[in-house]
């Protein structure tokens, strides 16, 4: 929803039928006017009035999939209720899970549509990101201790020999990246090692928002609004604001600390820290989309295979440059 997202007009199928949508929604006819391509991609409608609205959608098919957009609605839900900055949100005339509805063979959700511009990182003040942050782990902390395993799935941390059959079924495939993990797996061992060091510190975890990134941070002539809750689950709450600060701000310490004032519970200060920032979590999840492990589409299964070299190389820097990064966060 930034100017500057790729996007083409008028014409992209956005997998639901309008008109069934817009009664779902008590809407007058709905047409497309653009899409935004991401992981999922947004669709921007107009109705007959004028009024414009952006559509997400995920398969209906699967129970767990309807979970996960049960949990990110209900941490929506919690997000507006306190007056937090976010997209407004349209309730259907029957939900089927949070405000969901159920079209055809998708859940869908429909937002406000808010024009607004590319986030830089320069742009975000670090009080209204700290604080943000804070208020967003206050609203659904979690006390099951069992959550640990499912992070650990999350952050990407998987055996030595699972990361090998990846590679064996890559190279079997033809894909290149296969050869390009072997010769840098010291870069996944040791992210690896981070990430179980720092979940060993048993810190709070809270479900949240899991995607605090620019593209996720609306910059409106307003203000600055929070969106897409599509990741929302369980999360440490201080890796998750330590990333956030590294990656949506030129004063990440300056971020930390309006954070802790605004009461968010604070955490060690040293490396350990920057787990999120430099786990193999999204390696890993490239790596299963490019191994068709998802469901996903070919295309996108294409783009994944494209991006694991980035992702390796990002991960490579990321953990070269970690001392650094952390005295910016945590300095002396």
């Amino acid at each position: 929803m930034a100017e500057g997202a790729s996007g083409s007009v008028g014409s992209d199928d956005p997998g639901v039928c309008l008109s069934v949508l817009a009664d779902a929604f008590a809407l007058s006819p709905l047409r497309v006017v653009e899409h935004r391509s991401g992981a999922s991609g947004v669709w921007r409608l107009r109705t007959a009035e004028g009024v414009e609205f952006a559509l997400s959608s995920r398969s209906g098919s699967s129970p767990s999939i309807a979970g996960q957009v049960g949990v990110a609605c209900e941490l929506e839900r919690r997000a507006a209720a306190v007056g937090l900055d976010i997209v407004p949100y349209l309730r259907p005339k029957h939900p089927h899970v949070g405000f969901a509805a159920r079209v055809g063979d998708r859940l869908v959700v429909l937002h406000e549509w808010v024009d607004a511009r590319t986030v830089q990182a320069d742009d975000v003040p670090p009080a209204w990101l700290g604080g943000t942050v804070a208020a967003l782990h206050s609203l659904w902390q979690v006390n099951d201790r069992t959550y640990q395993r499912a992070l650990a799935h999350d952050y990407g941390i998987h055996s030595r020999s699972s990361w090998r059959h990846w590679i064996e079924d890559a190279d079997r495939a033809g894909h290149s990246w296969a050869s390009e993990v072997e010769a840098s797996f010291d870069v996944v061992e040791e992210a690896t090692n981070l990430s179980e060091s720092a979940l060993g510190l048993n810190l709070p975890i809270v479900r949240s928002h899991r995607d605090l990134n620019p593209t996720n941070l609306l910059h409106t002539p307003t203000g600055f609004r929070l969106c897409d809750f599509g990741y929302a689950g369980p999360e440490v709450s201080w890796l998750e604001v330590v990333d956030a600060a590294l990656a949506c701000t030129l004063e990440p310490a300056a971020t930390i600390e309006e954070y802790l004032m605004a009461g968010g519970e604070p955490g060690p200060r040293r490396v350990e820290a920057l787990a999120r920032t430099t786990s193999p979590m999204w390696l890993a999840r490239t790596i299963a989309i490019s191994l068709g492990r998802t469901g996903a589409t070919a295309s996108r299964r294409e783009a994944a295979t494209a991006a694991v070299p980035d992702i390796l190389g990002r991960m490579r820097e990321d953990l070269d440059n970690l001392d650094t990064a952390a005295a910016m966060v945590f300095p002396p």
